[in-house]
């Protein structure tokens, strides 16, 4: 079994997030404070770094990420690399809502 190298917990998004990087829109399918599994047929290269940002109405989040994993054909887990304070708070809100009970 691969080693958990997650700091924070990781959340199911219970309704499609969308989110846009440079000429994509992908959905995330999960998330926590420093990453996330973003849902993309065509899954960019490890190592690769994107600027994502989640549309108002789910935050207006705008982030600086890392590939670090790729899954073909299904999408890609990215680290959050950078975020302003404002970016990191709505993060912050967004994976509480998704953590609450329903």
């Amino acid at each position: 079994m691969p080693e958990e190298r997650r700091n924070t917990r990781r959340v199911k998004a219970t309704d499609p997030i969308p989110v846009l990087y440079p000429e994509f829109e992908a959905t995330l399918r999960d998330l926590s404070e420093d990453g996330a599994f973003i849902e993309d047929k065509r899954p960019l290269k490890v190592g690769q770094t994107l600027r994502l940002r989640v549309p108002r109405d789910h935050g207006g989040i705008d982030i600086l990420a890392m590939v670090r994993r790729v899954e073909p054909g299904r999408g890609m887990g990215v680290e959050f690399l950078e975020m302003n304070y404002s970016s990191r708070e709505q993060l912050r809100q967004l994976v509480a809502r998704l953590s609450a009970p329903a």
